[in-house]
């Protein structure tokens, strides 16, 4: 026979009893059913769930208790239909939270997308000025794309480069993110450095192409530039 072990005091110890003697209806169902097992079951009677009062039930159903087994089977019946409102309010409240998630990233998707376009087009420094403000107002509390640099078309050019490793609101195309984040170093934007570093680190291939072969010289050289700006990324972001 299992042991109990004996670890919670108050509810949850009871109900883990009450499951402990239902358990016990295959090796001996007089345990199950003695006086100790059936004094458990009624201490649980309220706090049960439907599936609990469900085994009780069958288990005074199955040794002829026919009483006893009309009653947990209709306070199961009760539970059941209790326990199927909640689960329906929980999956109303998921699918809602769901749909404006969804709702949220088609915005934001949308947003990205006019961004994007902006920036491609920009040729005056106003209208550089506006790309940039746009990519800003996506997520102004914490943005790696502009941030450390006054350069408007740095910033557009890291934002284009990340847009394009990522295949955000445009078909993922590395070699020409690799050339905006290329022209953002080139225009000192810290993040652009940072991006050099990890891709010589790394290596960059697209299909059997060797974009940017490993190179520790040219790595060192873009970490110590972007050092030099106390610039850093987690590596696990450094495209979101």
């Amino acid at each position: 026979m299992e042991n109990l072990e004996y670890e919670h005091d108050g509810l949850d110890y009871e109900l883990k009893l009450a499951k402990h003697f239902i358990s016990l209806k295959d090796e001996t169902g007089d345990i199950a059913t003695s006086d100790v097992a059936v004094q458990s079951y009624q201490r649980v009677e309220n706090s049960a769930d439907a599936e609990l009062t469900l085994a009780i039930a069958k288990l005074f159903d199955a040794n002829q208790k026919a009483e006893e087994a009309k009653r947990w089977y209709e306070l199961a019946w009760s539970k059941e239909i209790a326990e199927a409102r909640v689960r329906e309010r929980e999956e109303e409240v998921k699918a809602a939270e769901e749909r404006a998630a969804a709702a949220e990233k088609k915005e934001r998707d949308i947003r990205i997308a006019i961004a994007r376009i902006y920036a491609a087009q920009a040729v005056t420094s106003d209208e550089k000025a506006h790309a940039v403000s746009l990519f800003a107002e996506l997520d102004p509390s914490d943005n790696k794309l502009i941030r450390d640099t006054e350069c408007d078309e740095a910033n557009i050019a890291v934002a284009l480069g990340v847009l394009y490793f990522n295949g955000t609101t445009v078909d993922e195309d590395l070699a020409k993110g690799y050339k905006y984040f290329i022209k953002a170093a080139s225009l000192g934007h810290p993040y652009g450095f940072w991006m050099m570093a990890k891709l010589f680190d790394e290596g960059l291939n697209v299909g059997r192409e060797q974009i940017v072969p490993p190179n520790e010289f040219m790595r060192t050289a873009f970490d110590e530039l972007a050092k030099e700006k106390n610039y850093s990324v987690d590596p696990t972001e450094a495209t979101s």
